[in-house]
């Protein structure tokens, strides 16, 4: 009672037959869809426009989900005709060891309305922790992961969660997020980091163009605070501990947001992610990248 679509994005290996093998194998179950290579943001819009059923799951394919992901899932967005439900993942390393389990900060068992419950737009951006109704998209055609640029998936998950009426939340950590080098969370290309502020750009023009942003302005600033001044600036200067993009960084949170400081989920870091933005706002790069580079190093 399910599909599985297999999105072959171009790819140069034996996937596509591979593919076309568990179709052959199971094809009142698997369809298997050829393109150019595109991205992962075409790929998945690709997947969205051909899937027939109620509901939806994406998930990236370097990724593995649990074997009761879809039925818990399933059941919890039924069970509270919520228009997303979210759950909980493990980061695991390429040997197959669990670096850390990720559980968002949200009520179970009930429908959660995002006016009343803000603190939704603070959780993980990525789109294969949900599952979503494939209403959702139908009815926000403009929402789509655009092609060939890094952090498409926070452009979509911070828009889409303003359209969901209910949100609910699976207590479990159901997917399993391979960290491994090469990916775009630890790529060496410095200079593509700046594309966190174009998304950002993105996401705050469709909240004033929705008449939202002041309603969700103190979210809104926590999470440049935490994507574009922490984590972007993180990832450059464990590249290059003085490049360009760290003053920018710092600059477009001062630009747009200039009491950033007051913010109040700040103090609901941990320990480490405030003594990191300490650091940054006393430009300590060297220990920054010193922190990190012994923390890499354990997930191995």
């Amino acid at each position: 009672n399910f599909e599985l679509i297999l999105v072959d994005d171009g790819s140069p290996d034996r996937c596509p037959q591979i593919a076309d093998d568990y179709a052959a194998k199971y094809p009142e179950i698997i369809s298997v869809i050829h393109k150019k290579n595109g991205g992962v943001g075409e790929a998945r819009n690709f997947g969205i426009e051909s899937a027939k059923g109620k509901y939806i799951l994406i998930i990236d394919s370097d990724d593995y989900i649990e074997p009761d992901m879809v039925e818990a899932m399933y059941e919890n967005i039924v069970k509270y005709n919520s228009d997303i439900a979210i759950c909980g993942f493990k980061s695991v390393s390429e040997s197959g060891n669990v670096i850390s389990v990720t559980k968002e900060n949200l009520q179970t068992g009930k429908s959660l309305d995002l006016k009343d419950n803000k603190e939704i737009l603070l959780t993980n951006p990525a789109p294969w922790n949900k599952m979503y109704k494939r209403s959702l998209f139908e009815e926000n055609k403009e929402i789509r992961y655009p092609s060939g640029i890094w952090y498409e998936d926070i452009r979509v998950t911070l828009k889409l969660l303003t359209q969901a009426k209910k949100i609910t939340y699976v207590d479990k950590a159901l997917l399993n997020y391979l960290w491994r080098e090469g990916s775009q969370t630890n790529n060496k290309n410095c200079n593509r980091n700046v594309e966190i502020i174009a998304a950002f750009e993105d996401i705050i023009s469709y909240y004033k163009e929705k008449d939202i942003f002041n309603e969700y302005k103190e979210e809104l600033e926590f999470l440049t605070i935490f994507h574009v001044y922490i984590t972007a600036s993180v990832r450059v200067l464990m590249i290059d501990t003085k490049h360009n993009l760290l003053k920018e960084f710092r600059e477009y949170l001062y630009n747009n947001f200039s009491e950033w400081k007051n913010n109040k989920y700040i103090n609901e870091l941990d320990k480490n992610k405030r003594l990191i933005l300490k650091l940054l706002n006393k430009k300590q790069y060297f220990f920054i990248k010193a922190i990190f580079t012994v923390k890499n190093k354990l997930k191995k």
